[in-house]
């Protein structure tokens, strides 16, 4: 009875605390469990300022249709310096479904810097809230973003006064072309990143625990492996919407490769040690291929018309004959192979447990040559001059590497654990997947450094460049 009583009482204080604040406060977390939508939310500003500006977020509090406030707690430093040349992501998180109206900032404290000099700033509202109307739908297991475009002189008033002047707007989608894609597997959500500005410009909601991603050659249609929800989202690039979704037999997908006439795709699935062969005529599953263990990475070699699939369970090559759609041969590499790239009329093989790269003859299918002593190469892809490009995972790098002499030109740092590479050979730039510091690193290939960082959805698994 005194346990009943005792329940009764906490019930009834928690309906008098909402009531009298009037304001919901959750952990994020808990929101992902009620199937809510993600929200993502990203601040910039402009380029040439005349003073750098400064401030802390402590909270973001969001209206929904009933006037309730949901208030998220943060602790973020928003600085104009940094912002210059970037996107910031302010955050990213699960809002239960339904309709926002309001925003509200509670900022902690302000600062302007000029010529050296720092000041405090006095906020213009006591409470540090500051509220932006607009207009949000969320949607159960959707993916949403929005962006605060920040302009710091004109928060700054009578000198030492801030109040913080926001534009706010949505997603554009009349971007069709300049696009790279990007997987991120514990947001749910595909991002899209312009390539021009080198900023994400949309996000779209997926499947469960996204992970490999390929793009039509046509450049029509993007292709998103859904792991846990064991299906396939097809992306129309027009509109960044799912229009599509491919059921793949019961099989989880891991990572997808594309025939050149864009007709069969082709996804691994390392729980069931075989591949899904999927006709995009009919966007239908048509069989399935027994390969070796654990099937991860798979490229398409459109000259022979092969399928090379990495099986990291038996450290194996698996040659599917793409065409017949039978097992060809095996070829035994390092242990667990991670990745793989076709490359002047040679297959290389990344194995970050031996830091090693097993190089194979793909007339006689034989490992012809192995580069010994690399710091966990992870990632690789062809490059430009007849040089690729290595990730390196143990010293967060990334290698221009002769594969010829088999010698490493340069070594530029990257984010926390890079794997993943996309080439834009137009534009002389490549893209660093870092799934720990999850972010993308863009590489000037130019000048051979960093020209910036893109921060990106949470677990961020593969890339692809819509062309």
């Amino acid at each position: 009875m005194w346990l009943v009583r005792k329940k009764i009482i906490l019930f009834m204080w928690t309906i008098c605390v909402l009531n009298c604040t009037g304001c919901l406060e959750f952990p994020v977390q808990n929101f992902q469990a009620n199937r809510g939508g993600v929200v993502f939310m990203y601040i910039s500003c402009q380029p040439k300022l005349n003073l750098d500006v400064s401030f802390e977020i402590s909270a973001l509090s969001f209206m929904n249709s009933r006037g309730e406030w949901i208030k998220i707690s943060l602790n973020k430093v928003v600085d104009s310096k940094q912002l210059r040349n970037k996107q910031f992501k302010l955050a990213e998180i699960s809002l239960p479904p339904g309709r926002y109206h309001k925003l509200k900032l509670e900022v902690k404290r302000a600062k302007k810097t000029r010529k050296n000099k720092t000041y405090s700033l006095a906020l213009a509202n006591p409470s540090g809230e500051y509220e932006l109307s607009f207009d949000l739908d969320i949607l159960p297991q959707s993916s949403n973003v929005f962006f605060l475009d920040w302009y710091p002189e004109a928060s700054v008033v009578h000198k030492y006064l801030f109040k913080p002047k926001f534009n706010i707007c949505n997603s554009s989608n009349g971007l069709k072309n300049l696009l790279l894609y990007v997987t991120c597997s514990a947001s749910n959500s595909v991002l899209v990143i312009n390539r021009q500005e080198d900023k994400v410009v949309d996000v779209i909601g997926v499947g469960n625990a996204p992970k490999g991603i390929v793009a039509n050659p046509d450049g029509r249609k993007v292709y998103v492996a859904n792991f846990d929800s064991k299906d396939i989202s097809v992306l129309d690039p027009t509109l960044n919407k799912v229009i599509t979704t491919i059921s793949n037999f019961d099989y989880s997908p891991l990572d997808l490769a594309l025939s050149k006439d864009g007709r069969w795709l082709y996804a691994t699935n390392p729980e069931a040690n075989c591949i899904s062969v999927i006709d995009l005529g009919a966007n239908v599953f048509c069989q399935s291929i027994h390969v070796g263990n654990d099937p991860g990475a798979i490229a398409y070699d459109p000259l022979r018309q092969k399928l090379y699939v990495l099986n990291r369970g038996d450290n194996s090559i698996s040659v599917v004959d793409a065409s017949s759609f039978q097992l060809e041969t095996t070829i035994m590499v390092g242990l667990k192979p991670m990745d793989l790239n076709i490359f002047e009329d040679k297959l290389y093989i990344t194995s970050p447990d031996t830091n090693n790269i097993f190089v194979v003859d793909l007339t006689s299918y034989t490992v012809e040559k192995i580069i010994y002593g690399l710091a966990q190469p992870t990632g690789i892809i062809g490059g430009l001059f007849g040089n690729m490009y290595l990730s390196l995972e143990a010293t967060n790098e990334v290698a221009f590497w002769d594969p010829g002499m088999g010698i490493t030109l340069r070594n530029i740092s990257v984010g926390s654990s890079p794997e993943k590479l996309a080439l834009d050979s137009s534009r002389r730039k490549l893209y660093v997947l870092n799934r720990n510091s999850e972010d993308i690193s863009v590489i000037d290939l130019n000048q051979e450094t960093v020209k910036t960082s893109i921060q990106i959805g949470k677990d961020p698994y593969d890339l692809v460049i819509l062309n």
